[in-house]
Formats: structure tokens, C-alpha cells, sequence
């Protein structure tokens, strides 16, 4: 092959975000004869971004090509069977598990690993795994192994090194087939229905099993297995032993996905009915600067305490379902007492020692029905996969009935290292939270439903409110001020129709009555009557308007809000301009009562509230209302938000 035509290509393909151009097929399947690997892979990684085009040809040549090209085309045909699901690619992945080439074989091995597939389903009618009691001791034996067939004799095992029957010495290798050729098992009509292709693909996986006696491709089998294998792969990984270190850490990776693949078939929740049979401790995450809110939502009954910026610890004594009498918390979860670690080698016990503690089991077994499924997060510390599996597997030792789920968990446990201590604490990840059921359609830059919570709680219950909002977006802030308490009218106005559609699915999702929508500018709508509450979060420049259009937007706005609202109306909003709105306010009539710095994820703002009258004085950096004392940042303190004057 002549490299030199290929140079504009061959500097393309090293773009990861390059597209070729459907002409350019055929030569990108003669770079795959390039003798470096990094061509061959951003080759096979171009091809794939063709699809079922490059999949065809690689498969037609793939059919007379000989080793390295042969293992470079099965993985293209991987690549694309993996992203399309096409069967006919898939059977020959299949077959080239029986190829002469150990390197074809075992590429195809990986790839029918990566293939989205339905899993086996646990018999109807079979029986969960047995959760265990609260403490009772792990058993010896890991699980309870079984075979796949009560009684059945496993396949002999080969020693390392020997070579099955059909591939010994002068026995004669599996016909190469001509260019073209369909292979009997694929002739018409031999197509495997859909559901049939995990089962076959795992029973092809386990023959492979028993004829590769080499380590490196069992390596390749036992990780595929973990990904797409069911009942009879997990009978088969359960049964392996290996004295080579890292096939056995893979055979057990492998049976724990398995495991808990299997486990996902038996139904499981969260149940958010349950009591403790004593209180436990519960912290309460929110946004930094509702703290406050938060401890006067939760009351005395729950004992609640500031404990630092973004966090409230509390007091549970009933059902996890009380705690939705809050509605400006993001999650919550349990704290586990922390245990001392020595260095980094020591995480993983110790984390599997606090998730296997009474403690931990108490909670877990209080709070779910059916089989416990968990993930492990580190707290700030990326992935760590390493040590996750390491964690898992003693997890596994310890406790069987905890069964370890990365994607479809019901609790999450989060490991944050203080000091020489590990601490963990485990959120119920599963429970569905039904305090913002009338989300139905949101907006760009709408409210989250915590901050709208928090502004309405603000402008506080009076039966006769005429409440409007002025830039009302997704009607957060109108359905929950209805949802606080009684109200005479809910009122929202905006420019964009699209927020107006979405604001009114909202509304009737909620089940309030006695609202109205109008398509108007806040700037010179005027409502049928003086207002009693304005509650909005406008425009803030940074996904709507621009950063140069607010300071005219907000005094015209406030100006017209502070002419409309009746005698000792309220007006509350989320200004990130601090000290500039304060003063626009002032100028307009209104007065300050409460100030707070609020976390909007990525910038800071202030809620902001002010009533139509003298109201309690609001001194250089403290604001004073009647139930609390809320710090103000000064303008241009470390804190301040970018939009400080």
C-alpha cells in the first residue's frame, strides 16, 4: 500500500471528531492494513461513525482477509453491530468465535460483550435470592453456589496449556468460506427472532468457554458473560477457579453483573411508608442559602440544625414520607458512623465494613422491600473502579443480600474521606419524590422547584392574595404559593408563548383553581386589580437577555411593580445585581426585609424581599425579620456574585 495518497487521511482520522465522507470507505479499509496501532484504532473508530455501509464491507472482506487485518474488520463489524443491532452481523461475530486466529477470536468475544441485548429473565415464579436477616454471619461459601443442573457433572476442566480435541495436532481447522458465502446457520429463515439472541449468544460464549483452555482469551469470555450472560453464565462463572490473578478478579467483576442483572427481574422499592423502630439521623442537602427556609419547613418535630453551608442535620422519628412536608431540600440521606482508615489500600474494606454494619443493615432492611440494591460514589474522587469492585466484592463476602447496581440502585452510598476517617452516607437513590408532581413541561433558565418553594414561603399565607408573576415561566412560583395555602387569585403573565403553553399544563397538573394566564410585558401590563404578592424569578442574563440589558430591565420593572402593588404588598425575586436592586427599590418606595445569598448553581444571586410600607430596618450587611437574622454579603466582599456593582 502506498502511505503517501493517504496522508490528508490519515492526519484526519486522529481528529476524534472526525466524520469521513461515505466516498471515503474503501480507503479507510486499506488503512486498516497500517502496521501501527493507533492508525488501525482511529481507522476502526471512523469506520464505525459510517454504520451498517462499513459494516457490510468489513464483513465481505473480513471473510478471505488473514491476521491483523482479519481482528481489525471483526472489530469494525462489532463497532457497528453494537451500534445498529444488526443480526446478520452479530451471527457472524458468533461464528467468529471459532475462527483459526486466537486474536479474531477473542476480539469477537469483546465485541458480543458490548452489545446491547435484553437479558435472560429469572423464571416466572423462581424465588428471589434469600435476604438475610439482620445479623446474621456471611456465609463461607459466598452466595450458596449451585450448578446450573441439579446433579449435572460440569464440563472437565483443562490444564493450562492443553489443546481441546478439536484443534490438537492434525485435526483438521474449520473450512475458510469463499467471499459471499452464507454459512448454513444463517441461511434463510435460520435468522434467530429477537428474543432469542441473548440466549444464543450466551450459550456461544460458554462453548467457547469450554474449548479456549488460554488464559488471555477466557480473560475476554468471562468479561462478555458479566455483560450479556444470564442463569447459565452465572451457573459457569460460579464455578471457575483460577490461580491467574486477573482472570479471576474478571470471572468475579463478571458474576457479580450477573448477579445483578438477575436481581433487577425481582421488584423492588423504596418504602417510603415504613417507620424506623427508633429515630435516626437524616441530613438534608439543599441549595446554599435556603438553610434557614429549610429548618423552619421541617419544624421541631424533625430537630433540625444548621450544620454548615448546603446542609441541615435533622431527627427522622416517622416514615420517610413525612419528610415531603419540605420542599426546599434536594436529597437527603443517612449518615453512617465513620471509621478510621489507615491509607488508600484500607478504603475498600472499610467502606464494605460501614455499608455491612447493623447500622447500615437497619436502615437498608427498614426502608426496602425486596432485594437491596446499592452503588458506590466517591465523594469528589471520580470513579475510582478499582476500588469499587474491590469494595463490592467484600460487600458480596460479607453480606450476599446486598447486591450492587450502578445503574438501576435503589441506595447510593457516598464515601467522603476526613482525615484518617472514612464516612459514609446512603441515599435512598430509588424513592420517588411526588412533591413536584405538576412538573409536566419546563422552559430555559425556568425555576428550580426547591427556589420557587423558597420564594413562596417568603411571601407567607394570606387567604385574600391576588398573587401575580410577572415573567411567570413554568409556573413554578404560582403553583407553589397555591400549594402553600389559601389564595383569592393566581396571576401570571409572560412575553413567550411557549412558556405560557408550559406554565398552563403546569397549573391544571396541579389541580389549583382560580388562575389566568396572559401573553403581556411586565414592564407595562397592568393586573385588574393592585396585586398583595409579586413573586417571580426574572431574566438574570445569562441563558435569557443580555448581561447589559438588566440594569434597565430591573428598574422598570421594579418602578412598575412598587406603582401597582396595594398598600403594604409584598414583592419578592432573586436579583443578581445585590446592592443596585436594593437601591432601585428604595428609590421606588419599597423596603427591604429580608436579603439572602443564594447558590444558583454555577453563580450567586439574592433573594430579595420588600414590602409597600416602613417596614423593619435593614442595616449595612444584616437584615432583620421578624424570624430570623439573615447574613448579606457586602458589595465586593470574596463572596459576592458577579453581578456586585
Amino acid at each position: 500500500m502506498s502511505r503517501s495518497r493517504h496522508v490528508p487521511l490519515l492526519q484526519a482520522i486522529l481528529d476524534p471528531g472526525f466524520t469521513p465522507a461515505d466516498n471515503q470507505l474503501e480507503e479507510l479499509l486499506d488503512l486498516l492494513a497500517a502496521s501501527d496501532e493507533k492508525t488501525r484504532l482511529a481507522t476502526e473508530r471512523a469506520l464505525a461513525r459510517l454504520g451498517p455501509p462499513a459494516g457490510e464491507a468489513a464483513r465481505d472482506r473480513l471473510l478471505a482477509a488473514e491476521p491483523p487485518l482479519r481482528g481489525s474488520l471483526c472489530r469494525v463489524v462489532g463497532r457497528v453491530a453494537a451500534a445498529t443491532g444488526d443480526k446478520r452481523l452479530i451471527a457472524m461475530l458468533v461464528d467468529l468465535l471459532r475462527d483459526e486466529d486466537p486474536r479474531t477470536r477473542r476480539y469477537a468475544a469483546t465485541a458480543l460483550g458490548k452489545l446491547p441485548l435484553p437479558r435472560q429473565s429469572t423464571p416466572e415464579g423462581a424465588n428471589p435470592p434469600p435476604r438475610r436477616s439482620l445479623g446474621e454471619g456471611a456465609r463461607s461459601d459466598g452466595g450458596g453456589r449451585r450448578a446450573a443442573t441439579e446433579g449435572a457433572t460440569p464440563p472437565p476442566r483443562r490444564s493450562q496449556g492443553e489443546v481441546p480435541a478439536e484443534r490438537a495436532e492434525g485435526a483438521t481447522p474449520p473450512p475458510r468460506r469463499s467471499q459471499g458465502e452464507v454459512p448454513a446457520e444463517r441461511a434463510e429463515g435460520a435468522i434467530l427472532p429477537p428474543g432469542a439472541i441473548s440466549t444464543h449468544i450466551e450459550r456461544a460464549l460458554i462453548e467457547a468457554w469450554h474449548r479456549e483452555p488460554a488464559i488471555e482469551q477466557r480473560r475476554a469470555l468471562a468479561a462478555a458473560l458479566g455483560k450479556v450472560g444470564g442463569t447459565d453464565a452465572l451457573a459457569l462463572l460460579r464455578s471457575v477457579t483460577s490461580e491467574d490473578g486477573e482472570l479471576a478478579r474478571i470471572v468475579a467483576e463478571a458474576r457479580l453483573k450477573v448477579e445483578r442483572t438477575l436481581a433487577r427481574t425481582t421488584p423492588a422499592r423504596i418504602a417510603s411508608e415504613h417507620v424506623a423502630p427508633a429515630p435516626v439521623a437524616v441530613w438534608l442537602h439543599c441549595r446554599s442559602g435556603l438553610e434557614e427556609i429549610l429548618v423552619q419547613e421541617l419544624g421541631p418535630a424533625f430537630q433540625p440544625r444548621i450544620a454548615k453551608e448546603g446542609l441541615v442535620q435533622g431527627i427522622l422519628a416517622g416514615p420517610l414520607k413525612s419528610l415531603e412536608s419540605s420542599r426546599t431540600w434536594l436529597r437527603f440521606g443517612f449518615p453512617l458512623s465513620p471509621r478510621p482508615c489507615g491509607g488508600p489500600g484500607e478504603r475498600p474494606r472499610v467502606v464494605a465494613e460501614i455499608l455491612t454494619s447493623p447500622e447500615a443493615l437497619a436502615i437498608f432492611e427498614t426502608w426496602t422491600e425486596g432485594i437491596i440494591r446499592y452503588r458506590v460514589e466517591w465523594a469528589g474522587a471520580g470513579h475510582r473502579r478499582s476500588e469499587t469492585w474491590r469494595c463490592v466484592r467484600e460487600v458480596g463476602r460479607l453480606c450476599p443480600s446486598l447486591v450492587n447496581d450502578s445503574t438501576e440502585s435503589l441506595w447510593e452510598a457516598v464515601v467522603a474521606e476526613q482525615e484518617r476517617r472514612l464516612a459514609v452516607e446512603i441515599w435512598p437513590r430509588g424513592l420517588h419524590d411526588g412533591r413536584f408532581f405538576y412538573r409536566k413541561r419546563d422552559i430555559p433558565a425556568a425555576s428550580h422547584p426547591t427556589l420557587a418553594a423558597a420564594l413562596a414561603r417568603l411571601g407567607d399565607v394570606r387567604p385574600d392574595d391576588l398573587v401575580w408573576d410577572p415573567f411567570v415561566g413554568s409556573a413554578a412560583e404560582l403553583v407553589e404559593r397555591g400549594l402553600l395555602g389559601p389564595y383569592g387569585r393566581l396571576l401570571g403573565s409572560d412575553l413567550d408563548q411557549r412558556a405560557l403553553q408550559a406554565a398552563r399544563l403546569n397549573l391544571e397538573a396541579s389541580g389549583l383553581t382560580d388562575w389566568e394566564l396572559v401573553q403581556a410585558d411586565a414592564r407595562v401590563f397592568s393586573p385588574s386589580r393592585p396585586p398583595t404578592l409579586v413573586i417571580t424569578n426574572p431574566p438574570m442574563g445569562r441563558r435569557v437577555l443580555e448581561r447589559k440589558e438588566l440594569v434597565p430591565l430591573y428598574r422598570s420593572c421594579i418602578e412598575r411593580f412598587a406603582g401597582l402593588l396595594a398598600p403594604s404588598g409584598r414583592f419578592i425575586w432573586i436579583s443578581p445585581l445585590f446592592e443596585q436592586t436594593v437601591a432601585m427599590a428604595r428609590r421606588a418606595g419599597l423596603i427591604a426585609t429580608y436579603r439572602k445569598k443564594v447558590d444558583m448553581g454555577g453563580f450567586s444571586a439574592e433573594i430579595q424581599r420588600f414590602v409597600k410600607q416602613a417596614g423593619p430596618a435593614v442595616r449595612s450587611g444584616v437584615a432583620v425579620t421578624p424570624s430570623v437574622v439573615q447574613s448579606v454579603e457586602e458589595p465586593g466582599s470574596p463572596g459576592a456574585c458577579w453581578g456586585d456593582p
